[in-house]
C-alpha cells in the first residue's frame, strides 16, 4: 500500500512434500494479487510440483521459472542425488512453456557454474538448446562457491570473470543469435577469461575479412565489435541518408570507431589494424 516494494520474488526450499509447498507459494501470490498489486512477480515452479500448479503460476506471474543448474544428468548427479534432470526440470520447463504460451509472462532458469566440473562449452550448448527448444526467455549465472562441510567442500571457487564471460556469451545468443559453433570457446571447452567474447569472435573471423559498413546486412553488423542494436539501427538510418565515407561519420552518430573501425571496410577503405588483444569490451 506504501509503494515500498516494485516486485517480488518468491522462492523456497523443497522440502519433503514439493506440492504442498508449491501450493503454499502460490497462495502467498494469490494474497499479493488479490490485495491489488499489479507490478511485476517472479514465481520459482519446484521440481516435483504438478502441472495445474505451473498452470496456476503463469497466471500470477510475469515470469516463471526452474532451475535447471548443472548442463547434463551427470553433472547435475555431482551438485544433487535427489534430482533427476529430465524428470523432474525438463518436464516441468515443457510444461512452462506451454503454460506461457499467449500470455505476457516468460521464463527464466538458473546454472550453477563450476561446482560439477562443466565446461563453458557444456553450458553454452545446454543454454542455446533452453532457448530454441524450451521457450526460456533468460538464464542466470551463479558463481559456484564451496561450503566446508558439505561434499563438495574441495572444489575450486568460480571466479566472478568465468560468470562474468557466460552472460557475455549468453547475450550473443539470446540477442544477437550467434550460434554456438561461431563463440569463441577454446579447445578445453573454456571461453577466453581474458578477452571479451565479442572482441575475441571478431579477431578470428574479421580480421582477414571486415565487413563493409555500406554494404553489410543487420546480421553481420551485429558481430562487429561497438556495434549494438542501437547503434545498428543508426547505421542504418545513416545509409538511408548518403554513404558513410570515413570513420568521422560513424562517430557522429555515436558509433564507438576505436572498438569497431578495426573491424570495418568504409568503401573498401581499411582505417585501422585491430590489435592483438583486448581486456574487456561493452556489448
Amino acid at each position: 500500500h506504501r509503494d515500498m516494494v516494485d516486485g517480488l520474488f518468491l522462492s523456497s526450499g523443497l522440502g519433503d512434500r514439493p506440492v504442498k509447498v508449491m501450493d503454499d507459494m502460490l497462495a502467498a501470490a494469490e494474497i499479493v494479487r488479490r490485495h491489488g498489486y499489479t507490478g511485476y512477480v517472479h514465481l520459482k515452479v519446484l521440481p516435483g510440483c504438478e502441472e495445474a500448479q505451473v498452470q496456476r503460476a503463469a497466471e500470477l506471474g510475469d515470469r516463471i521459472s526452474i532451475n535447471l543448474e548443472a548442463p547434463t544428468e551427470a553433472h547435475l548427479a555431482r551438485l544433487s542425488k535427489a534430482k533427476n534432470m529430465r524428470q523432474d526440470i525438463l518436464q516441468r520447463m515443457t510444461w512452462i512453456a506451454k503454460a506461457i504460451q499467449g500470455k505476457r509472462t516468460d521464463s527464466a532458469t538458473q546454472f550453477v557454474v563450476g561446482g560439477a566440473g562443466e565446461t563453458d562449452r557444456h553450458i553454452l550448448a545446454s543454454v542455446s538448446e533452453l532457448y530454441r527448444h524450451y521457450g526460456v526467455s533468460k538464464s542466470h549465472y551463479s558463481a559456484f562457491n564451496p561450503i566446508p562441510g558439505t561434499p563438495l567442500e574441495d572444489v575450486t571457487p568460480t571466479t566472478p570473470t568465468r560468470k562474468h564471460r557466460l552472460y557475455q556469451a549468453d547475450f550473443l545468443i539470446r540477442q544477437y543469435g550467434i550460434p554456438l559453433p561461431e563463440l569463441p570457446i577454446e579447445e578445453d571447452g573454456s571461453l577466453p577469461q581474458d578477452e571479451d567474447p565479442k572482441y575475441a569472435m571478431a579477431r578470428r573471423t574479421l580480421t582477414d575479412q571486415p565487413v563493409e559498413i555500406n554494404r553489410a546486412d543487420a546480421r553481420e553488423l551485429l558481430r562487429v565489435p561497438g556495434i549494438g542494436m542501437i547503434s545498428l539501427k543508426r547505421i542504418l538510418s545513416a545509409r538511408r541518408q548518403g554513404i558513410i565515407r570515413e570513420p568521422s561519420d560513424l562517430a557522429q552518430i555515436g558509433i564507438r570507431t576505436k572498438q569497431a573501425v578495426p573491424f570495418l571496410l568504409i568503401n573498401g577503405r581499411r582505417f585501422a589494424e585491430p590489435p592483438p588483444r583486448q581486456m574487456t569490451l561493452h556489448l
